[in-house]
């Protein structure tokens, strides 16, 4: 016998149908606040894996998808945002990332279409050409 386990994700959007909704319509409710129209609101996800995708500038949250291949949050996409081409539009991207403890995907505000791991790459980069710049003037 199974048991699921559901956790309380934040939701905007339609993540299964792919609707994606500005970041204002997206806001996560402050801790006590009252919710109002333009914040997420927390629903219950079976599969225990929240779920935030970004693509042209818009948002959407809630459970991973039930089209979601992997099936699991693992690997780069739990440990940040990860990009690919979306699916019949290979000039569109889809950044998402996922996660598994209750009302963790509250980083729908800071996805932003470039991948965590690009991000790091580019300040690795800017570092060591700082690095360089100083070791010539020594």
């Amino acid at each position: 016998m199974s048991l699921l386990c559901a956790k309380k994700c934040y939701s905007c959007g339609d993540v299964n149908a792919g609707v994606y909704v500005e970041k204002a319509k997206c806001t996560i409710p402050a801790a006590g606040a009252n919710a109002t129209a333009d914040d997420a609101q927390l629903i219950d996800c079976l599969s225990g894996i929240c779920y935030a995708a970004f693509s042209d500038g818009k948002v959407a949250a809630g459970c991973l998808p039930k089209a979601d291949t992997a099936g699991a949050c693992t690997g780069d996409r739990a440990a940040g945002e990860t990009c690919k081409s979306a699916a019949g539009d290979s000039k569109k991207s889809v950044c998402e990332r996922c996660c598994t403890t209750a009302s963790c995907n509250s980083f729908v505000a800071e996805l932003d279409g470039a991948p965590d791991s690009a991000v790091t790459t580019a300040v690795n980069m800017v570092l060591l050409v700082v690095a360089a710049m100083f070791a010539m003037r020594v």
